[in-house]
């Protein structure tokens, strides 16, 4: 992937764009976070679906995450689609500044960072209103930029599919594409707010 010059000053400018709330991006993590646990603990989802009506986190469920929840065997491609959610626990994480650094874009995070990140979040089942309700962002700048990061990383491998070209760069395309929806979806991209519609286009 060759260096790319943004010569179009506009389009590093984030003064207008709308954030959602710290408190709904926690609600959006924690969310993430439950429903990766149940792809490996499909058993459990009525006891989440109890905890995220108990902490009001309920009407932050998307209707997808909502039918996975309450259906019956899910297909393994959705599950796998699911799995990936953890690297949108962690973006956020990283957006409401309770982890310092991103894992690096060219593989998933290690144990000893994926601690870390447990470490200052509720547990399954724990009360969330003290953690939601003193959440903030880091820099927004610092946020942006790492959206227009991952923004120009979807565009480059949306174009090695069309014109069949070998990748250049390491970075692990699923993190990337995460770590891009995730913040299309926090910076209200295209004025989209439903995570089920969050535009991914470039």
């Amino acid at each position: 992937m060759k260096p790319v010059n943004v010569t179009y000053l506009p389009y590093l400018d984030y003064s207008n764009v709308e954030f959602h709330k710290p408190y709904d991006a926690g609600c959006r993590l924690l969310i993430l976070y439950g429903l990766v646990f149940t792809v490996q603990n499909l058993e459990a989802r009525p006891n989440l679906i109890q905890w995220f009506q108990r902490e009001k986190l309920w009407e932050h469920v998307s209707e997808t995450e909502r039918a996975f929840l309450a259906g019956g065997e899910p297909e393994q491609r959705q599950l796998a689609r699911l799995s990936w959610g953890l690297e949108g626990a962690l973006t956020l994480g990283w957006a409401l500044g309770l982890i310092q650094h991103l894992p690096d874009p060219t593989r998933t995070a290690t144990d000893e960072e994926l601690d870390a990140f447990f470490a200052v979040i509720p547990e399954l089942g724990d009360e969330t209103e003290a953690f939601l309700s003193r959440l903030s962002y880091r820099n927004f700048g610092e946020i942006f930029e790492e959206n227009l990061v991952n923004e120009l990383a979807t565009g480059y491998f949306r174009d090695l599919h069309f014109n069949g070209q070998q990748d250049q760069t390491h970075i692990n395309r699923a993190v990337s594409f995460e770590r891009h929806k995730t913040l299309n979806w926090l910076t209200k991209f295209s004025g989209i707010a439903d995570r089920d519609d969050t535009d991914m286009s470039t």
